[in-house]
């Protein structure tokens, strides 16, 4: 496939990134490559860009309600093309001794029916502090998607301040909190493993089933998710193939 003219202005989230931009330079004539159309912002500001038509196509995890609402308003209709799948992925320290959270157990912690870890298989691990992404992230809509009709309890307070605004999802997970590290948070796993790793931290299982590369594929892990190339109507021209 070798494509030439009507470069798209391309924008998405950043753990998509390294995807949608090498197939951009490997299907793209040289002479009508585009860098400057290519990029990166992040999943809220990719929604908005489309949904203005600032955008040709996005690469993003779904909407969330807020970003659906948004379409709505502007009669913009959405269209998303599944291009891949992906895992939306729980994360802990390595010293908590937790392995595996069932469905039903984050459902209860991000509800707020489940605050302690010793619920959970750690007597010591005192109350769970429960990260949260910003409203309207691809994180924060992922999380949206597991509990459904459930009400979201507020964001906690930080381990550590002076870890805000430097990643701090990813570094937030093994800070301390009274000697203990009793941080849950949640990313997608080629963000957490690839883009931003912490050695410290670890993937929990969820029903006992690693999101492993095999049971992303076949769909057994269960926050398998699809990640899309959204458009605004159907895709045409050069978006569309």
């Amino acid at each position: 496939l070798r494509l030439t003219e009507d470069f798209p202005v391309m924008d998405g989230a950043l753990a998509l990134y390294p995807v949608y931009s090498a197939v951009a330079e490997a299907v793209f004539d040289p002479e009508y490559y585009d860098p400057e159309s290519l990029m990166f912002t992040n999943t809220l500001r990719a929604y908005d860009g489309i949904i203005s038509g600032e955008r040709d196509v996005i690469f993003v995890a779904g909407a969330g309600a807020g970003q659906i609402e948004k379409a709505r308003e502007a009669g913009a209709e959405l269209v998303f093309t599944p291009i891949g799948k992906e895992a939306f992925v729980f994360l802990t320290a390595d010293t908590n001794p937790v392995e595996s959270l069932t469905v039903q157990e984050i459902r209860n912690i991000y509800s707020g029916k489940t605050g302690y870890w010793r619920t959970l298989g750690w007597p010591e691990g005192g109350e769970i502090i429960a990260f949260q992404g910003p409203e309207g992230s691809g994180s924060q809509s992922g999380l949206e998607s597991i509990m459904g009709d459930l009400p979201i309890i507020q964001p906690r307070p930080l381990p550590d301040l002076g870890l805000v605004g430097t990643n701090s999802l990813m570094k937030q997970l093994t800070a301390e909190y009274k000697g203990k590290q009793p941080v849950l948070g949640y990313s997608f796993r080629f963000f957490a493993r690839v883009m931003y790793p912490n050695d410290r931290a670890k993937l929990l299982k969820i029903n006992g089933i690693e999101p492993t590369p095999e049971n992303i594929s076949s769909g057994a892990y269960p926050f398998t998710v699809e990640f899309y190339a959204v458009t605004k109507g159907e895709p045409e021209g050069n978006t569309g193939l």
